[in-house]
Order: structure tokens, then sequence, then C-alpha cells
């Protein structure tokens, strides 16, 4: 049974020692009931010694490895920490940082056991590090969403200073040397420096029905006068889709980037349509980056 017991080992690591503790009690009683010549005695006991021993030696062995396996495990735990707490956050380019804190997230989703006693310590270092990998990418993300809102608004001012004095040459160096803007906001505001400087293309009324659905889709806040131009605009919307001449339906998102490019193509707006299109930018700063066409990256 004791070399039976070298064989099964392998499959059940946990009874192994049980079964010895017991295979060797019961050898003590036999040898205490059941004496056997000195030579016999001597033969069998040296098998079952050397039987017991193999099991010793194996769970020995499996001991051994499993502890090298949690060291590994931990060198590895170790590392990926080392390796997240050693970006330089202040100048890191963003895109690495988002490729490390993927790669950090997928590795250390991966199943491994290491010691029970680093666990816990483990666990709240790569929570820190990770935490503070992220804040620095939403950060920067956030830097520059509203660098691309102030290049929009300086865009837009020359545009109008264009438009005011088409004849003043360095505009068009000042233009040049402004840092591109994501195409949704950069098509219409080319397009727009490109034509004559007369107003258009769309209407006054049309313009101001623009801007109210726009205030709207940012919940800016509206005087009494405006609340109830915003009111009037939706009843015709309301009463135009139940006729029939509604344009067909876009995703929200995709229409309120739409309006917004619309409004950028304008030119020729009054003062205070400039003045409600610049409120409309700066609300579109604390939003959500990439909102109305802009860029998340």
């Amino acid at each position: 049974r004791a070399e039976t017991l070298v064989q099964e080992l392998a499959r059940h690591p946990r009874d192994a020692m049980p079964r010895v503790r017991e295979l060797q009690a019961e050898w003590q009683q036999h040898a205490r009931s059941l004496p056997l010549e000195r030579k016999v005695e001597n033969v069998l006991w040296s098998r079952f010694k050397a039987a017991t021993d193999a099991v010793f030696a194996q769970r020995e062995a499996a001991f051994n490895a499993h502890d090298a396996e949690l060291a590994a495990n931990l060198a590895e735990r170790e590392a990926l920490i080392a390796r997240l707490t050693s970006i330089d956050l202040d100048t890191t380019p963003v895109a690495e940082m988002q490729r490390a804190l993927g790669d950090a997230d997928r590795a250390w989703r991966q199943p491994v056991e290491v010691p029970r006693a680093a666990v816990k310590s483990l666990d709240t270092r790569f929570t820190a590090a990770r935490a503070a990998l992220a804040q620095a990418v939403a950060e920067s993300a956030q830097k520059r969403w509203f660098a691309q809102c102030d290049h929009l608004v300086a865009k837009i001012a020359l545009c109008e200073a264009r438009e005011a004095s088409p004849e003043e040459a360095h505009l068009s160096e000042r233009w040049a040397a402004l840092a591109a803007l994501p195409v949704a906001w950069e098509k219409p505001l080319a397009q727009r420096w490109s034509q004559a400087p007369t107003a258009g293309p769309l209407s006054a009324t049309a313009c101001e029905d623009l801007l109210l659905q726009l205030e709207a889709a940012l919940d800016l806040p509206a005087s009494a006068e405006s609340l109830a131009a915003r009111r009037d605009l939706k009843l015709r919307a309301l009463k135009d889709a139940l006729e029939g001449r509604a344009a067909q339906t876009q995703d929200p998102l995709a229409q309120r980037a739409q309006w917004f490019a619309s409004a950028l193509r304008q030119s020729g707006m009054s003062p205070a349509q400039r003045e409600r299109l610049r409120a409309l930018i700066a609300a579109l700063r604390h939003a959500a980056p990439g909102s109305l066409g802009g860029s998340a990256r």
C-alpha cells in the first residue's frame, strides 16, 4: 500500500500524508502484535521505509515546485507594478500611457496564484499605480480638449476679423500658424475662410434656429424669451414630422455635430449671435472630450 501511494501522490497530494501516517501506525501495531524473524522484518521494513520516504520526497518536491511557482508569479506581479510606477506621467505620450494601461489590465486579469500574505499588498499597490496612470491619461485628454476649444475660438476670431477687414494680409499668416482642428470643425471653418466675406450660407432666421438647437443640446441657461423660442422651435419640428416634411431622422449625436459644423460655417452673424456662439464653445469646454464633432484623442 505504501508503494502504491507513491503513484497516487500525483493524483491526490492532499490525501498522501494522512495515509502515510496511518500506514506507519499500522506498521508499529503489526510489529508489536505479529513479530517476524529479524531478517524478514528488516527486508520488509526497508521496502516500507523506502516507499514512505519516496512519498515524503515527492511531497517536498511538490512543495518546492509550488513555492517556486508562487515566487515567479510574485515577481511578475511586482514587475508589472514597477512598470506602471516607472512611467513618467508628465512627459510620456498619452498614447503610450493608454497602451501601458491596457497591457497592465490584461496582464492583471490573468488568474495567477501568489503567496497569500502578499495578495492584499499587491492589489493595493496595483490599484494605486493604475489609478494614477488613468488619472494622468484623463487629465491629458482634458488638456488636449481645452486646447482644441481654444484653437477653435482663435480660428473663429480670425474668420470674423477677415470678414470685417478682408485686406489684412497678416491674417493669413496667423491662420496658417494655428494648429489644425478635428476634421468636423476644420472643414467648415476652412470653407468659411476661403469664401468671400459675405453673410451666409444660412439666412438670419435659420442661423437663429441653429443656435437655439445647439443651446438646447448643451442645456445652456435660457431667458424666458429664449425658452419660448426653444418651445416654438420644438413645436415647428413636431409639426414638420407629423406632416412628413421633416428630414430623415439622424443619430442625435451626429445631428448635433452637423448643427455645430453649420454654425462654424456661418459668416456674417450679428454681434449677439457671435456672443451666443462663444457661449456655446465655453460650455463645450466642460462637455465630454469629443462632443459636437471634436476629437477625444
